[in-house]
């Protein structure tokens, strides 16, 4: 209790009191420099070493509070460490320094929470999705399945975990759009991981996408959607024309694997999206579809969207 208390008292002293160095605190005022760095090492220990939810939601709200009067601050000295703090963030991921101290198991604990506050903050003061889009980008890059060979199961872990969280995160809905598709890639690749946590992860960060594209599930059968959660093909591969590439490869290794008897973990959610798909009368009537597509486990509800309503 101590340390949630701790953490929103110091958060309301960052963003009200004065300190030194800003243009409207020059011989006046209450915080140094080296008083602010303190607080937001604390912070930092807080949230990546923190494994109590509590602890380090309440922490995220008193780190957001810190980080918004640091964007705000005048002076070149603290304005600049935010963006020094998510950097290197971002390299120890990549490199996989101090990932003792971050807790992958408890999906990466409030690293996650750290983020969203560096990168939501400077959209809320300046509108700059600088930032933001240099850690999506390497994010992304760390969890491309092409460069599995170049990254650890830790940083691919971390890197989906946070993905999930800026993908859930209500703020960033405009700005997350244009990464849902190598978001969606790589959280469908990671179901064929040979790890159970990078699995994990990427279950979490594809019912994430899933929620981003169609919207939160508003019945609980979930054999018969509401049309509200619902797209057509057509308008679905419009959106994101990466997909229909990497889904129809999905579909013929999935096809392959069960003639020999085995089955790819990755079919099972691109299974899942296409049942969430509907023709639209656009579309035309033909189809190469094998009968045996409907014995596939899901190929049933997974053919749905690709039989014309005039069939």
């Amino acid at each position: 209790m101590l340390c949630l208390q701790v953490s929103l008292i110091l958060g309301d002293i960052a963003s009200s009191l004065t300190i030194q160095g800003d243009d409207s605190a020059e011989d006046a005022y209450t915080l140094t420099r080296e008083q602010i760095i303190k607080i937001g090492e604390h912070f930092a220990t807080l949230l990546l070493e923190t494994k109590h939810r509590g602890a380090f939601e309440q922490a995220h709200l008193g780190f957001t509070k810190l980080v918004t009067r640091l964007w705000r601050y005048r002076g070149t000295s603290l304005h600049a460490l935010p963006s020094r703090w998510l950097t290197s963030l971002m390299e120890d991921i990549a490199t996989a320094q101090n990932h003792a101290t971050h807790c992958p198991t408890r999906r990466s604990a409030g690293l996650p929470f750290m983020i969203q506050a560096l990168v939501t903050t400077e959209l809320q003061v300046f509108g700059n999705a600088k930032c933001f889009n240099e850690c999506m980008s390497t994010l992304l890059k760390l969890v491309n399945p092409d460069n599995a060979k170049h990254s650890t199961v830790e940083a691919r872990t971390h890197s989906m975990n946070i993905l999930r969280a800026l993908f859930r995160h209500a703020d960033l809905g405009e700005n997350v759009s244009s990464y849902v598709a190598e978001g969606l890639i790589a959280a469908i690749s990671g179901f064929d991981s040979m790890t159970w946590v990078e699995r994990n992860s990427s279950t979490l960060l594809f019912s994430a996408l899933v929620v981003r594209i169609f919207g939160v599930q508003r019945g609980r059968d979930g054999d018969n959607l509401c049309v509200r959660n619902r797209m057509t093909g057509r308008i679905f591969f419009m959106r994101y024309p990466e997909l229909y590439d990497f889904m129809l490869e999905k579909v013929i290794e999935g096809s392959r694997e069960e003639a020999r008897n085995r089955q790819r973990q990755s079919l099972y959610p691109v299974l899942l999206i296409l049942a969430r798909l509907y023709p639209s009368s656009l579309e035309g009537v033909a189809t190469n579809l094998q009968r045996s597509a409907e014995d596939a486990p899901g190929g049933r509800q997974a053919m749905v969207p690709l039989i014309s309503p005039d069939m």
